[in-house]
């Protein structure tokens, strides 16, 4: 089963982590065999009936509400979504952006230093910049499948994504002393003070 039509954004106008949880979410509900219920507040909107659908409730989260004929509402505690590896599926992007940082933080002190010395910057920040907007090209397949089953590939190219853009920001802060060398404050100022070394 899949989510309802209503509930499924278009793929082009979600925010790439949105989409990314929300499949993750819907893989979860499809490994329960299972749909996942609309929420009341959408059921609302529409005018229609608020039952059989989610509720957020202070202290308790998200419940399964029923209306009963005679007016009152039945709460219900929800099945805990667990996708492979026993992951929460509102944890898993969050795994995915913390891994995100650690493997920016490797690669800050594994290229760091190839920005600051040798005739790198360029190709480093080309490289980086471009594999990042390939890899985010690569949005639009995860999106393939209905069921969510590939919310990992969203996950792996977060990832890759985050990591790529850190990359290419320390390349591009590399060019910043270069630039205040070239500024002509600094070429006067450096002008002056050699002027005032060979007066002495």
């Amino acid at each position: 089963p899949s989510l309802p039509p209503s509930r499924r954004p278009p793929p082009h106008q979600v925010f790439i982590p949105l989409l990314v949880d929300a499949m993750a979410t819907e893989y979860a509900w499809h490994r329960q065999g299972a749909s996942r219920p609309e929420t009341c507040a959408d059921l609302a909107d529409a005018g229609e009936t608020q039952t059989n659908c989610l509720r957020c409730v202070e202290g308790d989260g998200d419940v399964l509400v029923t209306a009963n004929a005679d007016g009152s509402e039945t709460h219900a505690e929800l099945d805990v979504l667990k996708l492979p590896g026993g992951i929460n599926p509102t944890s898993f992007l969050f795994t995915c952006i913390a891994l995100s940082v650690l493997f920016q933080a490797i690669a800050f002190v594994s290229v760091g230093a190839l920005g600051d010395f040798g005739n790198h910057r360029k190709r480093g920040l080309v490289v980086s910049a471009t594999t990042g907007a390939i890899v985010t090209c690569f949005y639009v397949v995860p999106p393939a499948k209905e069921d969510g089953s590939l919310y990992w590939l969203g996950g792996v190219l977060i990832i890759i994504a985050n990591v790529c853009l850190g990359v290419s920001v320390v390349f591009y802060n590399s060019y910043l002393p270069l630039m205040v060398d070239d500024a002509p404050a600094v070429s006067e100022l450096e002008a002056a003070a050699a002027a005032a070394a060979a007066t002495a």
